[in-house]
C-alpha cells in the first residue's frame, strides 16, 4: 500500500479544493493510505470518509514579517510530520503550498518522493499577488527538485516551460476531474429562489468574486444585454470584490436583474435551472466549472483566457469563446445562446459530450499511474 501524504492550505470553497476531494474520492483505500494536511481550519466542502486529517493552523497574513514567519512554520511542521509519517509520496496543491512541501521534504532528509501540482496561469497569477516576484524566483529554482510537475492544462505546461525555465520532461498534464454522476445528482436538489418560478431567462456564474473572475466586464456586458433582452444575472461566490460589484449594479440600475447569492455548497441546482452559463476571467488555470456546466448540459460561454477554457471549448461547436475584458463581445454571446434555439440545441448537445471526458473515473486512472511511477510500494 502507498502513503500518500496531500498537502493543501485550507478547504476553501475553490476549483483547486474540490479537485482534492475528488481525488480523495476516487483514490482507491486498498491501493493508498492517504494523510490529508492542512494549514489552515476551514472546511467549505464536507471530506470523504476514511481520510486522516492534521490540521497545523497556519494562517497567512499580507504582513511582509507574518507571511515570512507562516512560511518558515509551515516547512518546520510539514518537514516534522514527514519524518514521523514517512509517506512514499507527498502530493501539494497550488504554487506556495508546492514550495514549501519541497523545502519541507529537502529538510526532512527522507526519500520520500514529491509531486506538486499548478492550478493557476503563474505569470499571469503571480503579477496580481504582493510578493509575486519572490515567488516566482521560489517556483523557478525550486519545482526542478520536484519528482513530478502536475499542470491541469498545456497553457501552464508551456507558461513553466518558457517563463520558469522548468525542464519538459518534469512537466506533465493531467486535466481537472470532475465527478458527473454526482454533479447530476446535486443538480436535482431544489433551487429555492423565486427567480427560477418565473418565465425569464437566467445567466448563472459562478467563482470567487475577484479581480481574476473580470465580473466588472460581465456585469457592463449584462447592461449592453438587457437593453434588447428581458433577463437576469445570478452570481455566485464570495470574495473581497463583492461590495464594489453591488454598488455598481446600482450605479447601472441594475440592481433587481442581478443577484449575489454568496457561497454556495451545492451551485449546480441553480445552474441546472438557468439558461446560460458565462466565465468572464482575465485568467485560469484550467476552468473546473466550465466542464461542470457542460456536465449539465447548458450552454457555456466563455473568454479566451490564458489558460484552459480554449482547450475545453471548441468554439461554436460545444461553446461559445470571446477575448476578454471585450463588454461587446461577452454581450453579443449571451444574446447568441439566448436567442438562437438552434445554436443553443447543439452546444448543449456537444457540451455533455466534451464533459464526459474529465470524468473522474478518467482522470483518476492518469494520477493512480503517475503515483505509481513515483512511489517506492507497489500497488
Amino acid at each position: 500500500m502507498t502513503k500518500l501524504m496531500m498537502v493543501i492550505h485550507s478547504l476553501r470553497g475553490g476549483g483547486s479544493e474540490k479537485v482534492l476531494l475528488n481525488l480523495l474520492k476516487g483514490l482507491d483505500r486498498n491501493e493508498f493510505f492517504i494523510t490529508l494536511i492542512l494549514y489552515e481550519r476551514v472546511f467549505d466542502f464536507p471530506l470523504p470518509e476514511n481520510v486522516e486529517v492534521k490540521i497545523l493552523d497556519i494562517y497567512t497574513s499580507r504582513n511582509i514579517l507574518k507571511l515570512t514567519k507562516s512560511f518558515i512554520l509551515k516547512i518546520v511542521n510539514l518537514s516534522r510530520l514527514i519524518r514521523q509519517n514517512k509517506p512514499d509520496i507527498v502530493f501539494s496543491l497550488l504554487s506556495s503550498t508546492n514550495v514549501a512541501a519541497i523545502v519541507a521534504k529537502l529538510f526532512s532528509w527522507t526519500k520520500c518522493k514529491v509531486i506538486v501540482s499548478d492550478h493557476t496561469h503563474p505569470s499571469t497569477n503571480l503579477k496580481n499577488e504582493i510578493y509575486g516576484g519572490i515567488t516566482k524566483i521560489f517556483i523557478k529554482y525550486l519545482y526542478p527538485k520536484a519528482n513530478k510537475i502536475i499542470a491541469v492544462s498545456e497553457g501552464i505546461k508551456q507558461d513553466l516551460i518558457k517563463n520558469f525555465n522548468i525542464p519538459e520532461d518534469k512537466v506533465v498534464v493531467i486535466y481537472n476531474p470532475v465527478d458527473i454522476k454526482e454533479i447530476e445528482t446535486l443538480s436535482k436538489e431544489k433551487a429555492d429562489h423565486p427567480w427560477f418560478y418565473e418565465e425569464v431567462p437566467i445567466i448563472v456564474s459562478v467563482g470567487r468574486i475577484t479581480k481574476q473572475k473580470g465580473y466588472p466586464y460581465l456585469i457592463k456586458a449584462f447592461s449592453l444585454v438587457k437593453r434588447s433582452l428581458t433577463c437576469r444575472l445570478l452570481i455566485i461566490g464570495e470574495g473581497e470584490d463583492k461590495m464594489e460589484l453591488i454598488e455598481m449594479t446600482k450605479e447601472l440600475d441594475l440592481k433587481g436583474d442581478i443577484e449575489f447569492l454568496g457561497f454556495q455548497k451545492n451551485p449546480f441546482k441553480y445552474m441546472a435551472r438557468s439558461s446560460v452559463f458565462i466565465l468572464s476571467s482575465l485568467y485560469e488555470g484550467f476552468g473546473n466549472v466550465i466542464v461542470e456546466a457542460m456536465a449539465l448540459g447548458l450552454p457555456v460561454i466563455s473568454t479566451d483566457c490564458p489558460s484552459g477554457p480554449s482547450e475545453i471549448i471548441d468554439d461554436r461547436k460545444n461553446g461559445l469563446l470571446v477575448p476578454i475584458k471585450d463588454e461587446r463581445a461577452l454581450a453579443k454571446a449571451m444574446i447568441d445562446a439566448l436567442t438562437d434555439s438552434r445554436l443553443k440545441d447543439d452546444l448543449c448537445r456537444e457540451a455533455k459530450l466534451k464533459a464526459q471526458s474529465y470524468d473522474l473515473n478518467k482522470i483518476i486512472e492518469r494520477y493512480r499511474s503517475i503515483f505509481y511511477e513515483n512511489s517506492s510500494s507497489s500497488l
